[in-house]
């Protein structure tokens, strides 16, 4: 991500305050330049770190190679994280840390 974005606390609901929506970086406060932090290079880099195919078995895991980005983000010491993108025909994924606790998921 080129762009200063926030996170948010909730799952499944409206994004509050400060917080990223498809429309907004920070609801509220920053716009994306284009919805969904389409607009390359000003909200997102255009060069994938990696592509993967996630498969429908709960439970599996996925390795994404974002060396690359690693890369840039150490010598520019700015760290905006990643967008992951779904092909448009896909279902709905979820994706958690390997170390995330995952009992009230």
């Amino acid at each position: 991500m080129n762009k200063d974005w926030a996170g948010g606390l909730h799952n499944n609901s409206d994004a509050t305050a400060g917080e990223a929506s498809w429309d907004k970086a920070k609801t509220n406060l920053v716009s994306w330049i284009t919805a969904g932090a389409n607009n390359v290079p000003l909200d997102r880099d255009g060069l994938a770190d990696d592509t993967v195919v996630v498969g429908n078995t709960a439970g599996s895991t996925i390795t994404i190679d974002v060396t690359r980005s690693v890369k840039q983000i150490f010598a520019s010491k700015t760290n905006h994280g990643w967008l992951l993108v779904i092909d448009i025909n896909a279902q709905m994924r979820c994706f958690w840390s390997k170390n995330a606790d995952t009992s009230t998921v």
